[in-house]
């Protein structure tokens, strides 16, 4: 008995395939990142108004002069 063997083509993975998964990586970063920047530009920390020094002072007072 004679058993004749086809076989089937195998589809091999094209590199079009590793690209989108490349891109939608990116895509999703990029979105997280203008995501979290948005988030922190809306919620600003207080401004802390600083003392300024005796010497910052005199410096001022030297370069206005």
């Amino acid at each position: 008995m004679s058993e004749t063997i086809t076989d089937k083509p195998v589809k091999k993975a094209s590199g079009w395939n590793l690209w989108i998964w490349v891109i939608l990586a990116f895509v999703l970063l990029i979105s997280a990142w203008t995501t979290l920047i948005m988030v922190a530009n809306k919620h600003k920390p207080a401004a802390v108004p600083l003392e300024t020094s005796q010497i910052q002072k005199a410096q001022e007072a030297i370069i206005v002069s």
